[in-house]
Formats: structure tokens, C-alpha cells, sequence
């Protein structure tokens, strides 16, 4: 796994409040909201298929970002791109705050950096680190809003298996160690 570039706490916290601070500027993301069936299907398929769609966003919210440079606003439409946009910027000020307390608490001592590390974490947090690691780290708090179980087409008992498997997500099953 690519790991982020090496950045001190203070860094990392910068990296956080230009998340935090610029989210009131993002899109909105319009009625769009992935939808993943459990009831019918294997649910590691239907962890594979949220990932794959979460992570197969990568070129199409590019090109939202680009088409946002190009236009000097946002482009109307791509809810889609819009919701993969938001949800990559909320966990990237997440992982930031986390990666600051982390490194807080350790004895690592950091070399002065160069403006372009920050601006080489920010891509990192949006795009391989998002498709590396992130992406299960926002499964893991948001899947059970987006994955659903129609309790007239299943068991119980399969019922059951479904809640275990979104609180084994919440727990972290997916993600790398």
C-alpha cells in the first residue's frame, strides 16, 4: 500500500482545517445516494461492488474538479460525481485529524518539509490513499446507510446474517491492517 507522505503533526492539522474549511464550497450533491441490495446477494459481493463503486469514481470526479477549474464553478448535474467528490473530502479531513493525533503521540522526529509534500498529501488523501485505504474506512462508517435488506423477499435468519455483517463492517472487517 502507498503510505502518505511523511508530514509532521502540525502538517497533517493544516491539511484538516483546508478540508474542514473549504467543505462549504463543494457541490451539492443532489438526490444521488449509492444503493446496494443485501438481501438477495453474497454480502462480500455487495461490499466488493460498494467498494469498486466508490473507488471507480476517481475519473469522473477528476473531471468534475477540472471541469470546476475550467468553468470557475461548479458544473450543473454529475450528482454522482458530486456525492464520491464529498465523500472522499469528509474522510480526508478525518484521516488528517487521525494521522495528526497518531503522529503526536509517537517519538518521530520530522525533517522540515517542503510546501509540496502538503500539496502532495492532499492528492494523496483524495486519490491513492481514498483508493488504498480510505475508501474502507468510509464503508466502514457509511455503509449501512447506503446497503439495504427488503424484509418481504427475505429469511430472518438471513436478516440476522445482514445485521452482523454491517456491524463487522462498522468494526472494521474490510479494512487492511
Amino acid at each position: 500500500m502507498k503510505e502518505p507522505p511523511p508530514l509532521p503533526p502540525k502538517a497533517w492539522l493544516d491539511l484538516a482545517a483546508f478540508f474542514d474549511g473549504s467543505a462549504a464550497q463543494l457541490p451539492k450533491t443532489g438526490s444521488y445516494k449509492p444503493d446496494y441490495d443485501g438481501t438477495k446477494y453474497d454480502l462480500d459481493d455487495v461490499y466488493r461492488d460498494a467498494r469498486q463503486t466508490a473507488t471507480g469514481s476517481r475519473a469522473e470526479v477528476s473531471q468534475l474538479v477540472a471541469d470546476r477549474k475550467t468553468l470557475g464553478a461548479w458544473p450543473k448535474g454529475r450528482y454522482r460525481a458530486k456525492f464520491w467528490l464529498k465523500a472522499r473530502w469528509e474522510v480526508a479531513s478525518d484521516y488528517a485529524k487521525y494521522r495528526a493525533e497518531a503522529l503526536r503521540c509517537s517519538a518521530t522526529q520530522f525533517p522540515t518539509h517542503l510546501p509540496t509534500d502538503v500539496q502532495r498529501a492532499k492528492g494523496w488523501l483524495l486519490w491513492d490513499g481514498w483508493d488504498e485505504l480510505l475508501v474502507d474506512l468510509w464503508l466502514a462508517e457509511n455503509m449501512e446507510f447506503y446497503a439495504r435488506f427488503d424484509h418481504t423477499e427475505g429469511h430472518p435468519e438471513t436478516f440476522v446474517d445482514y445485521s452482523n455483517w454491517l456491524r463487522e463492517i462498522r468494526a472494521g472487517h474490510y479494512i487492511k491492517k
